[in-house]
């Protein structure tokens, strides 16, 4: 098993669609998630300009659910990504706030 990410901070960009968020782990790396036609994924943004590694595909919302249409509070976003990702010590700047 993965050891969790532990996120530094953590910043809602987008209050439409597609709900996204930039992260910053305690290593100073920048992550990026994202849920866009019912797909949401986070990605390790290396330091390598131009390329993006996903690190896993973490939820994939079903045909009759609200989430397909690319709206997600950060709550949810915190849910889903338990396994992956730390938020206990995380500054969480989130403007949108659909909680």
């Amino acid at each position: 098993m993965m050891e969790k990410i532990k996120i530094k901070n953590c910043e809602k960009t987008c209050g439409a669609f597609p709900s996204q968020w930039d992260m910053i782990d305690d290593n100073g790396r920048e992550l990026y998630a994202r849920l866009r036609h019912g797909i949401f994924y986070v990605s390790l943004i290396p330091w390598t300009i131009g390329e993006k590694e996903i690190i896993s595909i973490i939820w994939r919302g079903e045909n009759n659910s609200s989430d397909n249409f690319g709206l997600m509070s950060t709550s949810r976003m915190i849910e889903l990504t338990k396994d992956l990702l730390d938020f206990t010590n995380c500054k969480i700047i989130d403007e949108y706030n659909e909680d």
